[in-house]
């Protein structure tokens, strides 16, 4: 373990680099703590798995386990692939847990070292395909919202026209914040469900949609205000507070649903 702590202590600080200077991975800082929660949780439930004696088939799993993450690891460095860092921390450490106790003790742990690939930053190139697109959905989206309510809207590309004031749904505002945090969210939630099969994992496909849906709703309150009491009421603390409104009631919506399923589900 110690050797992995060295090994890997430079990928953590990188990581923490990400999650202290951008928005949209800052959901980061709860990963660690929510795997070890899970972690702690497999501990208890199964008791100690640990064996003195494996059977050769565990060992072998293990050692190409833990040798293919130091490779991906060594890979990752060199063309600076922090995605990829972490799936090699994945596999070093799956590679141990097998060592330990083999398939049970995996077994047992799988999800808490599986949701570690949640700290890693998008590469860049995925990262402004998704945003962009998210710019074009928000944008259209919210031109018809706000046209719904009566407020007259004139699209210009991520521009939106609102009597008094040009509103542009920058990257910032493209929603891939809310659609980072709800998707991890929604793993974590999909987990404690308790449900079997697919129908558990339905959480994770409404996570885009609610955070998407969370998006647009705050560009057209957004848009309302401007008409109603002008731009002060959407800039400064306004802003801020209302980025936090739209965000609880995502939170909401998809606490709802995860029970809406929950209850359909029979669980």
């Amino acid at each position: 373990m110690a050797l992995v702590i060295v090994v890997f202590w430079p990928t953590v600080i990188e990581l923490l680099r990400y999650w202290n200077n951008d928005d949209n991975y800052s959901h980061g800082f709860m990963v660690p703590v929510v795997s070890l929660i899970f972690a702690v949780t497999a501990s208890r439930q199964a008791g100690t798995l640990v064996r003195t004696r494996l059977p050769q088939r565990s060992v072998r799993v293990g050692m190409l386990s833990l040798v293919l993450g130091m490779i991906v690891h060594a890979v990752a460095v060199f063309v600076n692939f922090p995605l990829l860092d972490v799936a090699g921390l994945v596999l070093t450490l799956r590679g141990m847990l097998y060592l330990l106790g083999g398939r049970k003790v995996w077994r047992a742990n799988a999800f808490s070292v599986w949701f570690l690939l949640f700290m890693a930053p998008l590469p860049l190139t995925w990262y402004q395909v998704l945003s962009r697109t998210l710019q074009n959905v928000a944008t259209h989206i919210s031109a018809s919202g706000l046209t719904l309510v009566g407020v007259p809207v004139l699209v210009e590309g991520q521009l939106l026209h609102v009597p008094g004031y040009t509103l542009e749904v920058a990257e910032a505002c493209s929603g891939m914040r809310q659609v980072m945090a709800f998707l991890a969210l929604s793993v974590i939630v999909a987990r404690m469900s308790g449900g079997r099969g697919w129908s558990r994992w339905v959480p994770v496909l409404l996570a885009m949609p609610i955070a998407v849906a969370a998006n647009c709703l705050r560009i057209v309150i957004t848009g309302v205000l401007i008409r109603i009491g002008g731009v002060g009421w959407v800039t400064g603390t306004w802003h801020t507070a209302e980025g936090l409104v739209t965000l609880m009631l995502g939170l909401l919506l998809f606490a709802a649903a995860a029970r809406a399923l929950r209850c359909r589900s029979g669980t």
